[in-house]
């Protein structure tokens, strides 16, 4: 499954129906695009730390 930007900011926010529908996704992916539109947001956020670090916990491949 291919997350878009609005979709990376609801996972961030732990939006309960995004969460169920992806329960079932073999691996969850996000484009570069979508990467840089929100680290972007990320920047101008006044959440901007908390935010970071945790697309940082999340920007790796948990199977290998």
């Amino acid at each position: 499954m291919i997350l878009d930007t609005n979709a990376l900011s609801a996972l961030a926010e732990k939006d309960e129906k995004l969460i169920y529908r992806i329960q079932s996704a073999a691996r969850i992916c996000v484009t570069l695009i979508s990467l840089g539109e929100y680290h972007y947001g990320i920047c101008q956020s006044r959440k901007r730390e908390e935010l970071a670090a945790w697309l940082s916990s999340q920007l790796y491949d948990k199977d290998s």
